[in-house]
Order: C-alpha cells, then sequence, then structure tokens
C-alpha cells in the first residue's frame, strides 16, 4: 500500500515525539499502520535520525508554549517571535489556534477539515 506524504510525516512525527516510550511493533500496533518494516524503514531515511543529514526540524513544544505565554501577557507576536527565533506570522498562527481551544501539541502546520 502507498502512503502519502501526509501519513508519513504525521507517523514519524509522532514516533519522533515518543522516542523510547515503545517499541516500533507496539507502536505500529497503536497506529494501525504501516507494517513494522515499512515503519523501522521509514526511522532509518529518515534525516531527524542523523543529525548532521537533518534539515527539518521540529519547534519543540516549550517553544511554541513560551510564545503563546509572551502574545497572552501582551506583547506583540513580531517580539514574541523574535525571542524565540521564528516569524510573527508563526506566532499569530498558534496564538489564534491554541485561542480556538486546540491543544499545542497536537496542532501541526496544517489545518485539518472540520468536516
Amino acid at each position: 500500500m502507498a502512503y502519502s506524504y501526509r501519513m508519513k510525516r504525521d507517523a514519524l512525527d509522532l514516533r519522533f515525539s515518543m522516542e523510547g516510550a515503545m517499541s516500533v511493533d507496539d507502536f505500529v500496533a497503536e497506529l494501525g499502520h504501516p507494517s513494522a518494516v515499512c515503519m523501522r524503514r521509514w526511522i532509518r531515511r529518515d534525516p531527524r535520525r542523523d543529525p548532521d543529514r537533518a534539515t527539518y526540524k521540529s519547534r519543540p513544544v516549550l517553544t511554541k508554549l513560551e510564545c503563546i505565554r509572551r502574545v497572552s501577557e501582551g506583547q506583540s507576536c513580531a517580539r514574541a517571535g523574535a525571542a524565540a527565533g521564528v516569524g510573527a506570522s508563526t506566532v499569530a498562527y498558534r496564538a489564534d489556534r491554541y485561542a480556538g481551544g486546540v491543544p499545542i501539541v497536537l496542532s501541526t502546520s496544517y489545518r485539518r477539515s472540520t468536516a
């Protein structure tokens, strides 16, 4: 079965965020896809496994929370973003998502359909 880029990215993001919490076999059983062999291959080929090759680095949750805290205290998005090393539009997007009731840990860079 062919998996979409989004499914692969989501599975890998979740796996790397839970590093060491469970085995690959248990993780795949809990997630329901892909096979354990396929997941191991994705992990092996992912650049986050080797920091020297990594081009994609997810912002830590604490950085996101710090930006939201600063904005909620009245700081501008530009100033909060500059302190955390991210753009003002990123901070505004995260703050809006959090204000809308989306948990920051589950908030991703793409919009989910509401249907």
